[in-house]
């Protein structure tokens, strides 16, 4: 509020006019003292007189008011509305809810008539984002979104060098983006005056949420967990199930709609029959409502809109390629192709040496064979082709091509790195030249890829890899122990279990529960072959370790692994996992139709699943902001060449398919400050799943390959999942702005007392109290009245 404040506008006449009123007081009592009147007329008459001459004496001073208030039309005023779906939710009558709020917004409305005279109004409508509208009446309702926080901030911004009184704010304060929840209000700067609309109780099943985890864990390497949420439909049956995109039902739950402020969390578990990117929609609706619902009508629910939320499902689509090396055949490799051979998504190409390095030695004697003598009699093109005596003799399992891996390991960092990870097994760190092994580390910690040495005779210490650059990036420290193999059942066996940690890592457990698990492992023959290392690297993580079953106290690491650069390095230094193959359990069980038997071939799929997760490829198509309600989706590409450099000058080619299948073809720019990186972005109001392929070539037109990638958009879910009015917000928007939550019924009022507070543009008022009528009939009345006394009694 505004206070005014007395002033006189000739103060230089003070004194005068004192000494007027002090001489005519004078004159006054003296005409009054021989005059035969009653003492009390005297004193009315002498106190009419003085008022009268008092007045006019006071004119003299020119006495004014004056005071400050708003410049008409001079400072803003924007009327801020929420034109989202929300706005009428609740209501059984929509078209009528809307002509209430429309009449409401009228221009014709007292309370705009009266801020239109003393303020410059400016309309403005906001959902996903914010717009100017002439004619706030004639609002559709039919946004998707809410976002208040960037509206306000849009609106701030923009008159950010205007005075403006403050923001008259239409809202339910429910909005789509998570940050408006923790957002600073203070930093707009201006006050905010949110209106509170009423609304009736609403009863409404809605999905608070969804996430998608994925793992190696083979009976359920999709988990969905989903949190349902209620009003006033406590203890009512609802069922949640999942639909894929062909319509059919994967899985359903039933359970109780919770209370008011709780919610109900269910997980579901399934398996995609393919990989790839894949969409299926959750449907919540109550038990009463099965057949309404199927034809989208509900007599229960306000609304349907948040019963439905689509989720992607991105499985990792191959062909992913291990490169198996090995010192010798063992059954290591026999177990793992053919438990790998079920997975369609992995190839495993293997490098089994059957020979080492024999030295020539001919003595002049022409009846040594200059080659090696397994290669004698298979004919004279293999044998001009065999290795010679000082080579190893290298068996290639899985190969693709002839000329694939001809040579042995690869020496080229273009060969190694088609590989997505490496296994060693059983082989010495002196097979490997030493630009083999920089190019092995190269491969993990700038290819990201991933490596995995087995235990065996002839690896970690024992295979001299101490000090060698392979060695430096396993997770354990390598000494000069030897391994510890034993034949005897009653010495050396090593019962291996797992680690607090290695019950969290889905790859590792076989079991749905760590008892079963447990119980897994108890069960399992002793192993009886082990590289020993006493530490683990700083940052590496043990995730199994072996107890000696004659020594409890004596327990090694058995499962090591580390994050080294770009990749991860993992250390089994173990070296029999195939007796759990011709021995499932421990008590002679042979393999059959049991669970243990399917065990050790689901382990190595799994195995070698988690050592191939997250490895980058060459095309790398990565979606954000994904999840948000409102705004464009940035859809960035990595691009790499065949070294795993980032590749510049590329052409990237999106085509974006939507959920009406309607095709969009963009072409991605590249960024200024990251080589390799390409972006675009894309908006669309639909709702559901969204594909993206990405096809890249080079500068020259060369293929580079092609990608696809996906994500869901549930905008009205969004919008419509809080359905009750948030005044917690809206009373927190106001207090830090300084603003001031209103009633529908205080805006007439609020109009009013605006106009009387302080304002970036004020301009001064002045009211001249000696300048008015009544200040003349004031001293006309007392000396009309000290006159009709005087007569009365007889006086002239």
């Amino acid at each position: 509020m505004i206070e005014s404040e007395f002033k006189l506008g000739t103060p230089d006449w003070l004194w005068p006019a004192i000494a007027i009123l002090t001489v005519a007081l004078l004159i006054v009592i003296y005409g009054y003292r021989h005059r035969r009147l009653p003492v009390w007329i005297k004193i009315v008459n002498v106190t009419l007189k003085m008022v009268a001459i008092a007045a006019l004496a006071f004119c003299l001073l020119q006495p004014m008011r004056q005071g400050q208030r708003p410049r008409p039309q001079a400072n803003l005023l924007p009327i801020l509305v929420d034109d989202s779906e929300s706005m009428l939710v609740g209501f059984p009558d929509r078209p009528a809810a809307a002509d209430a709020l429309s009449g409401l917004l009228s221009s014709e409305q007292d309370w705009r008539v009266r801020m239109a005279q003393d303020f410059a109004i400016r309309p403005y409508a906001f959902a996903g984002n914010l717009r100017s509208v002439d004619d706030l009446s004639a609002l559709p309702y039919t946004g998707t979104a809410s976002a208040l926080g960037a509206s306000l901030e849009t609106l701030t911004t923009r008159f950010r060098n205007r005075p403006m009184a403050g923001v008259l704010l239409f809202s339910d304060g429910n909005v789509t983006q998570r940050e408006d929840l923790r957002r600073d209000w203070r930093a707009l700067g201006v006050p905010i005056y949110p209106v509170v609309l009423t609304r009736p109780p609403v009863q409404d099943l809605r999905i608070g949420s969804a996430t998608v985890s994925q793992s190696d864990f083979e009976a359920a390497p999709v988990t969905v967990d989903v949190r349902l949420a209620a009003n006033q439909l406590e203890g009512q049956k609802s069922i949640v199930e999942i639909i894929d995109a062909e319509g059919q039902r994967v899985d359903q739950q039933t359970v109780d709609a919770p209370a008011n402020g709780k919610t109900a969390d269910l997980r579901f578990r399934f398996r995609p029959e393919r990989s790839g990117v894949q969409f299926f929609t959750i449907a919540a609706y109550l038990q009463s409502e099965y057949e309404s619902f199927a034809e989208g009508t509900t007599a229960t629910e306000a609304t349907l809109e948040n019963n439905w939320h689509v989720i992607t499902v991105d499985r990792p689509k191959g062909p992913f390629r291990i490169l198996y090396v090995a010192g010798r055949p063992n059954w290591e490799f026999k177990f793992m192709r053919r438990s790998l051979a079920e997975d369609a998504e992995i190839e495993l190409t293997g490098l089994l040496r059957i020979a080492k390095r024999q030295p020539k030695f001919s003595f002049r004697d022409s009846r040594v064979p200059p080659t090696n003598p397994l290669f004698a009699g298979l004919g004279k093109e293999e044998e001009e082709a065999a290795e010679e005596h000082d080579e190893p003799v290298i068996l290639r399992l899985g190969v693709d091509e002839a000329e694939d891996l001809k040579t042995g390991f690869p020496s080229e960092p273009e060969e190694l790195f088609a590989y997505d990870a490496v296994i060693l097994d059983d082989i010495e760190a002196d097979f490997f030249s030493t630009d083999q092994q920089l190019l092995l580390r190269r491969f993990v910690s700038v290819r990201g890829g991933g490596v995995m040495m087995l235990g065996g005779h002839e690896t970690f210490s024992e295979g001299g890899y101490d000090q060698t650059p392979i060695g430096e990036m396993l997770p354990v420290y390598l000494h000069s122990t030897r391994t510890q193999t034993s034949e005897a059942t009653t010495e050396s066996n090593f019962h291996f279990d797992l680690t607090r940690e290695g019950m969290l890592q889905p790859w590792l457990r076989l079991r749905a529960n760590q008892n079963e698990e447990r119980q897994r492992l108890r069960q399992a023959v002793p192993l009886r072959v082990l590289n020993r290392a006493s530490d683990a690297k700083p940052g590496a993580e043990v995730l199994a370790t072996v107890t000696d079953t004659q020594d409890p106290d004596a327990v090694f690491p058995a499962v090591v692994t580390q994050r080294f650069g770009n990749g991860r390095a993992s250390a089994v230094l173990v070296g029999d996992l195939w007796r759990w193959v011709m021995r499932p359990v421990a008590d002679g069980t042979s393999s059959g139709d049991t669970e243990a038997s399917g065990d050790p071939a689901q382990a190595w799929r799994q195995w070698v699943r988690w050592l191939i997760s997250d490895v980058p490829q060459r095309i790398d198509v990565n979606v954000r902001d994904a999840d948000v309600g409102s705004g464009a989706q940035t859809i960035e590409v990595m691009v790499r060449d065949e070294v795993f450099l980032p590749l510049d000058n590329a052409s990237v080619e999106l085509t974006v398919t939507d959920p009406e299948g309607e095709e969009v073809t963009l072409n991605a720019a590249q960024d200024k400050q990251q080589a390799g990186l390409y972006r675009v972005n894309y908006w669309s109001p639909l709702s559901g799943g969204f594909l993206v392929r990405a096809n890249v070539r080079r500068e020259d037109g060369s293929p580079v390959g092609e990608v696809e990638a996906g994500w869901s958009a549930d905008r009205k879910a969004a919008e419509f999942q809080q359905l009750q009015i948030n005044q917690d917000l809206l009373q927190t928007l106001a207090d830090e702005t300084g603003g001031r939550l209103l009633s529908q019924s205080e805006l007439n009022s609020f109009a009013k007392q605006l106009s009387s507070q302080k304002m970036p543009v004020m301009e001064t008022w002045t009211y001249p109290v000696w300048h008015r009528p009544w200040m003349l009939l004031l001293a006309v009345a007392c000396l009309c009245t000290e006159w009709g006394l005087r007569r009365w009694k007889g006086w002239p």
